[in-house]
């Protein structure tokens, strides 16, 4: 019997050990905190809301839960979460479809991040015209072109 018992103890501890508020729960606590940090540098670097996973892996941006966001913000956590999944991976590039919905703050925020980030970077939005296209950094300088695609032709808008 008291060599049941022991047994009992020493497989207890293991049990509390594989607990979801055991091992797991540390392993996910420092996972999450280093996720939260590199989602703050994208944040930061675009000049937006800080995009974070709270503790029940659920998101938000600027404390406010993803489904009380508007399009726009939900876009930016988007891209966001992007952005750190693509520098896990060591990509080389990304690609953003679907931009328009960004407000003049996301975009501009977008270009920002996107000048230092460290992948290349397709952006796609659709556009009424050529002059509506977000050009305040796109510069030679920089490393953005800016290109016009309508009816199978392809223009670069300088």
């Amino acid at each position: 019997a008291q060599k049941i018992a022991g047994n009992i103890e020493e497989n207890q501890v293991i049990i509390d050990a594989l607990d979801a508020g055991g091992i797991r729960q540390s392993a996910a606590q420092k996972t999450l905190i280093e996720v939260n940090e590199k989602l703050k540098k994208v944040c930061d670097s675009a000049e937006w809301g800080e995009v974070a996973f709270d503790n029940d892996f659920t998101i938000s941006m600027g404390g406010r839960p993803y489904v009380l966001l508007s399009e726009s913000e939900q876009k930016r956590v988007k891209i966001t979460l992007q952005a750190v999944i693509s520098e896990y991976q060591q990509a080389k590039i990304i690609i953003i479809d679907g931009a328009e919905i960004l407000d003049k703050k996301g975009k501009t925020g977008l270009l920002k991040y996107l000048v230092q980030a460290p992948f290349a970077a397709i952006v796609g939005m659709m556009l009424p015209n050529p002059e509506k296209a977000p050009l305040g950094l796109a510069s030679r300088n920089a490393g953005i072109r800016t290109y016009w695609v309508e009816n199978g032709n392809f223009m670069e808008i300088l």
